[in-house]
């Protein structure tokens, strides 16, 4: 009780002894760099992938555009979601479900989300 942490030592499994950010938690980027660029160890923290991005791993370094077919619309630790039936998305990150074109007139994908491309709308 009482006691004091050493920085970088004690913090948890998601650092080294050299005071190094390897990994965050799920929904999350490590972030450890000044507003230059440049690295600043007493900067790094676990930030929530922005828009557009989601890290699905357990253990996350960086957050990937959401997958064609797919879009996340604010910051957040929460994953991609799919295009809504009847249509889709060719795009890598996209931000809004505004992006998820519908297939052309008299086709569908067949009740199912998560197209990327219009081959997968089918003629009624």
């Amino acid at each position: 009780a009482g006691g004091t942490c050493e920085v970088g030592v004690v913090l948890g499994e998601w650092w080294l002894e050299k005071r190094q950010l390897l990994w965050c938690p799920r929904g999350h980027r490590v972030s450890n760099t000044s507003a230059d660029g440049r690295y600043a160890p007493e900067l790094q923290l676990c930030v929530a992938c922005e828009a557009g991005k989601e890290c699905e791993e357990d253990r996350c370094v960086e957050c990937t555009a959401c997958q064609p077919g797919s879009f996340k619309e604010s910051a957040g630790t929460g994953a991609c979601s799919q295009c809504p039936r009847d249509t889709f998305n060719p795009t890598y990150g996209a931000r809004s479900a505004v992006e998820c074109i519908e297939c052309p007139a008299h086709s569908t994908t067949g009740g199912l989300g998560g197209r990327w491309e219009v081959e997968q709308c089918e003629c009624n």
